[in-house]
């Protein structure tokens, strides 16, 4: 068998593994709505092995002359690496109140390394690489719905220039089980009005509709709000 038969039957099953990875990674990232979901993950995964597949011929094909030749496929590893880092930080979305795409940006960045290891010809690692990914991201998904990580939340409270309201809106807070962490007070002089911004901290899932609701009911309040942070 020529040499070049051995070599195309080799990337061919190289890259039929990287679609593999690739688009398994890719089809649960799009069941969740995710931008970057089967075919960006299948062509990251896709590129990455096509690159490692061509440094690594490239240097058994080439002359044995280490002071005219030098091939590095970790420095092309690093560069590969580094350009996802670009698309990945494409994925993730800020608006005023969370963050969206981590997970995603993390989940291209490691379709890379899938196909950088599946490029070099490590198959048994890439299909446990692989399959602890799908761990991660299927079963501690799962877990992630039955963990209360703490929450920041802003509340913010305006009302009539009466003193001794404060105490009840610290009273409604920590009925709430929510830690007030830092307040500001701010005097509107124009229109007599005090603002109260309540930093809160809670441990447990909270409904703001219904502290606001309650903020309401007191006294004098003129206005009250609830925000995330």
């Amino acid at each position: 068998m020529d040499l070049k038969d051995i070599f195309f039957d080799d990337i061919v099953q190289r890259l039929m593994l990287a679609l593999l990875f690739g688009g398994v990674l890719g089809l649960e990232r799009q069941i969740h709505g995710r931008a970057a979901g089967l075919r960006t993950h299948i062509l990251v995964c896709f590129s990455s092995t096509m690159l490692m597949l061509a440094i690594t011929y490239l240097e058994q094909m080439l002359p044995n002359n280490s002071s005219v030749y030098r091939l590095d496929p970790s420095r092309l590893a690093a560069g590969i690496m580094t350009g996802i880092g670009f698309i990945g930080a494409g994925t993730i979305l800020r608006s005023q109140n969370y963050v969206r795409g981590l997970t995603t940006s993390a989940c291209v960045w490691l379709t890379a390394s899938i196909g950088i290891v599946i490029g070099l010809g490590y198959y048994e690692l890439a299909f446990k690489f692989a399959g602890a990914s799908l761990f991660v991201l299927w079963c501690l998904g799962k877990i992630d719905l039955y963990i209360n990580a703490e929450s920041f939340h802003i509340l913010t409270v305006t009302t009539g220039a009466l003193d001794g309201i404060y105490p009840e809106i610290e009273e409604i807070c920590r009925d709430i089980k929510g830690r007030i962490i830092d307040l500001n007070i701010s005097k509107n002089k124009a229109d007599s009005t005090i603002k109260y911004s309540v930093h809160l901290k809670f441990t447990k899932p909270i409904n703001g509709e219904q502290l606001v609701d309650k903020i309401l009911t007191l006294p004098n309040v003129l206005q009250a709000q609830w925000e995330s942070c």
